[in-house]
Order: C-alpha cells, then structure tokens, then sequence
C-alpha cells in the first residue's frame, strides 16, 4: 500500500468546501488505491448508500428500499445496524442468493472489499466485476487507511463547527427556517444533498408532483424563485 498516496488524498481532501465534495475525494482514492469497475460507495451504519459511483439511481433507490436488508455477508443488530461482515467478499462464490439474483448480477459484481467497521459512521466500499482479480490484504489496508482518514477529517470538521460538514436533516432546516413544515424541510434538505426532484420524491416515498407542490411551497414561504435560490436562503440563516 501506498502511505504516500493516502497523505495526499487526505490532504486534497481537507482542502474541499463541503462534506459531499470531502467524501467525494476519498471515494476517488479508493478507485485509485484499490482499482474497481463495479462501482465504489460509501455506506454509513445501516448500510444505506450514502453516495454511490457505478450505480445508476434505480440501482441506488433499490439497494436503499430493500436489497441493504438481504445483503448474504451482513450481520445486523436488533435496530438494524451492521454489526459484522467480510472484509473481502467473492460474490462469484454466492450462488443464486436473491440478493445476487435480483441485484448483483445487474452490476455483474464478482468481487466486493467493504471492510466495514462498525465503529466508523461511514464506511467505504469497492467492488469488481469478473474482468478483475479478487481484492488483496493490501487492498483491504488501503481502504481501511482512507476510511480512518475520512472519518477523522469529518470528525474534526464538525468540531471545528464547520456547518457546511454537518448532515442536511429536517431538523436542521427547521431550526434554520421554522416556517417551514416538516415534509418542507426534508424536501429541502434532500435537495440541498443535491439531489433531482425524482430522487427526493423516491427517498420520502412519495410522488414526484407532491414533492414539487412541497418545494413550491417552500419557494413561496421565503420569497424565492427557484432551488438555487432556495438554498441561499437556507445557507444564510444557519449559525457560523
């Protein structure tokens, strides 16, 4: 493994303005330090994809609803954390298990490195296709090394009360703009991840002209004409 490699993705890194741009970085150097072409993410404690490269949304909106929860290597505990599983895992050793029947088939997945620490709020993973070797011990301490790396930078950014760092939820719009409702704020919040009107409606399981109307709603309580705007507007009440 490459210690040079790691220092200087955590230093480009630590230079990014926003939590997603920071996660966005390490996901890169996980490609670079362990090479996959099935796709890299990062998962937080109860295995939802956090960001995804290599899934389209359907894929992403699947794995989050319903396949997270029959995933074969995965232990979860009684409030459904992951607790346990394989650092390296042979998806071509898992037969037709209806998670690689129903999913993994689709990404043509052989190979996945999620060495998933529970300790850890988010955790990186990678995954190969048949075109590629199995994953190494030394792909395994790189990913390990990145993952401690991200954690700590975001850790330390959130002491640093670095707003911008911190998770978008209702309740933090809320405290920033208290006229809004509570499914306003959580279509805001979703949108400020960013994600499109069609990935907000199917994350709150609900209909994407009813996520619009909540949007307008928002778009008419703070005198704005549209998302971009809405943001600002958001982005200047939270505390500095």
């Amino acid at each position: 493994m490459s210690w040079k490699a790691v220092h200087e993705c955590s230093l480009e890194a630590g230079c990014a303005p926003t939590r997603e741009g920071l996660i966005s970085v390490f996901m890169a150097g996980a490609e670079r330090l362990a090479p996959c072409d099935a796709g890299v993410g990062v998962f937080d404690r109860e295995l939802r994809c956090v960001a995804c490269v290599g899934w389209d949304e359907r894929t992403r909106r699947d794995y989050n609803q319903y396949y997270r929860g029959v995933v074969p290597f995965i232990g979860y505990d009684a409030i459904r954390y992951a607790r346990r599983g394989q650092d390296v895992v042979r998806w071509v050793d898992y037969g037709e298990t209806e998670f690689m029947r129903d999913f993994g088939r689709a990404l043509d997945l052989a190979y996945g490195l999620s060495p998933f620490r529970p300790t850890l709020p988010l955790n990186l993973s990678v995954q190969r296709s048949r075109r590629g070797p199995a994953f190494s011990a030394d792909d395994c301490e790189a990913l390990d090394a990145l993952n401690a790396q991200m954690n700590n930078l975001l850790a330390v950014a959130e002491r640093l009360g670095r707003a911008e760092y911190a998770p978008w939820t209702a309740e933090r719009v809320r405290d920033a703009l208290p006229d809004l409702s509570r499914r306003e704020a959580e279509v805001l919040a979703l949108c400020a991840e960013p994600l499109s009107m069609a990935q907000v409606a199917s994350a709150l399981a609900i209909g994407r002209r009813t996520a619009e109307t909540h949007l307008a709603h928002v778009f008419e309580k703070l005198g704005v004409r549209s998302r971009r705007e809405a943001l600002d507007a958001l982005w200047l009440r939270v505390p500095r």
